[in-house]
């Protein structure tokens, strides 16, 4: 489960991201931006955030609230990183990394979903104890 759900969110995030960036477009005069009138949202940013936050859901999953909490601390930060990186070369405008930002949240939050839900389903039991195990 968890390797689909991390292809999935990031399969997800792919193809919103490429559905948006053929719907909004925008006119820029100067600049690199002028060679991209479809930059929204920032695929970079989308991707980090939808790869980073689903391998931190599945991780993290069923862990004390340190590791829940350390986790999205990393995702956070690992996606704050790339999306400082494309203002930076000004590949992208706020907007652009915003929305990258909400979108791949977005697909982050779905992948938690779903995998509570399955989680609650099919609970993960113990192992059970052999025989040999019982007497030591």
């Amino acid at each position: 489960l968890p390797v689909a759900l991390i292809f999935g969110a990031v399969a997800v995030g792919v193809l919103v991201e490429q559905t948006l960036k053929a719907t909004v477009g925008r006119t820029a005069s100067s600049g690199v931006l002028a060679q991209y009138t479809h930059s929204f949202p920032s695929g970079h940013v989308t991707g980090a955030a939808a790869l980073l936050g689903s391998i931190a859901v599945c991780l993290a999953a069923g862990r004390s609230s340190g590791v829940r909490t350390a986790s999205a601390v990393l995702v956070v930060g690992g996606v704050l990183w790339v999306a400082g990186l494309a203002l930076h070369t000004g590949a992208h405008t706020c907007t652009d990394v915003i929305g990258g930002m909400l979108l791949g949240g977005a697909i982050v939050a779905a992948c938690a979903a779903v995998n509570g839900a399955v989680n609650a389903r099919y609970p993960v039991s113990e192992p059970a104890v052999r025989p040999a195990e019982k007497a030591a």
